[in-house]
């Protein structure tokens, strides 16, 4: 999953600014859309807190901790020098402190979300040299490399299957919960490592969150924002489902987001703004009579990135003129609350081609109804 090319932008971005030495940190923590630097750099997904040394030459040493994990850390991370140990911040400390150009700078990413035991021997030993390059790394992944495009669409291949099941296994009288948990131990079957779920069930929703103790119903709307992951690459659908027969006020808005999704798609192209892409859904929404519903509190973005490599393009949102860029991927949603039905979900991830938005998932949203 290492791109050389992405590694070689960085270690230029680096000499630009005076650095040697460029410290990528990690929790165990991996969440869809948080940028994991130690996994886009090595491969390795990491089970507790660890931290890639990048070298201006290019050199490459992988911190990690706990140290029985090891083995796996050097099967995962090829190329790179290993170090296990399970005190990581006395370990980088030593680490850093052999380093002999000590009059230059070291960047820093994720340092600031590192426990105290961990931030405080390094900012001990290098007090005054350590420059936070977060930004760097986060410009690094914009453009996803062809194996994680690859990658992104089997997972979403994955997402489409969790929804089928949505499909097979609701009815009245199931708990919210008793759906999701069929839904996170199939997604994990069929290849997902993890899955960040909003799942809800409601006559009229206000608003999309996670699944709990309410008992289905005919006549429910249930929502489902399906985000499996795997080798730390997030994908996310979003799909809405029936209890029942559709009713006319739903399909009518539902075809109102539907055509929101497509003046999205037809928006975003290389070289156009984000803002561009927000305002093409937005208009779509407003041209059927809905401009009071353009924004908070019947929606927060018209979709987001999604991934473990980097948090831009950022939030879809008529504010954000970030440039979009050929191999850029993320979430286009239409989600939103409007009169009549409440809260309705469709959504695709996509990434950028030459042509513009190009649909990673292989059946776009459509409208259910799950028979009872």
């Amino acid at each position: 999953m290492t791109d050389s090319s992405r590694i070689a932008w960085i270690e230029a971005q680096l000499a630009d600014q005076g650095a040697d030495v460029f410290a990528v940190f990690s929790t165990a923590w991996h969440a869809m859309g948080d940028p994991n630097g130690v996994r886009m750099l090595t491969g390795f997904k990491n089970l507790g807190d660890a931290v890639l040394i990048l070298d201006a030459d290019g050199g490459r040493t992988l911190i990690v901790s706990p140290a029985w994990d090891a083995e796996r850390a050097r099967e995962q991370a090829a190329g790179c020098r290993v170090i296990a140990t399970d005190d990581l911040g006395e370990a980088l400390a030593r680490e850093l402190a052999g380093r002999k150009r000590a009059r230059r700078q070291i960047g820093t990413a994720g340092l600031d979300r590192m426990p105290r035991r961990i931030a405080g021997p390094i900012g001990d030993i290098c007090a005054g040299r350590m420059r936070p390059m977060d930004d760097m790394l986060d410009r690094a992944g914009r453009c996803k490399t062809p194996a994680e495009i690859a990658r992104a669409r089997e997972i979403a291949a994955i997402a489409e299957k969790v929804f089928d099941r949505l499909l097979e296994c609701a009815k009245p009288g199931m708990h919210e919960f008793e759906l999701a948990s069929e839904l996170y131990r199939y997604s994990k079957e069929i290849g997902a490592d993890d899955n960040f779920l909003l799942m809800s069930s409601s006559q009229n929703h206000k608003a999309p969150r996670p699944p709990n103790r309410r008992v289905l119903a005919e006549g429910d709307l249930i929502l489902g924002e399906i985000s499996p992951g795997a080798d730390g690459q997030f994908v996310q659908i979003c799909r809405t489902a029936v209890l029942g027969p559709i009713s006319d006020i739903q399909r009518a808005n539902y075809d109102i987001l539907w055509t929101s999704m497509q003046r999205g798609m037809a928006a975003a192209k290389p070289g156009r703004a984000v803002a561009e892409v927000a305002d093409a859904m937005n208009a779509a929404v407003a041209e059927a009579g809905y401009a009071d519903y353009c924004g908070p509190p019947y929606f927060r973005v018209r979709g987001h990135a999604v991934g473990n490599v980097s948090s831009l393009p950022g939030d879809i949102d008529p504010n954000n003129r970030t440039l979009l860029e050929e191999g850029m991927t993320f979430v286009m949603h239409p989600n939103q609350y409007l009169p009549g039905s409440g809260y309705m979900m469709l959504g695709e991830p996509v990434v950028i081609t030459p042509a513009g938005a190009e649909p990673l998932s292989t059946r776009l949203s459509k409208l259910v109804s799950i028979p009872v």
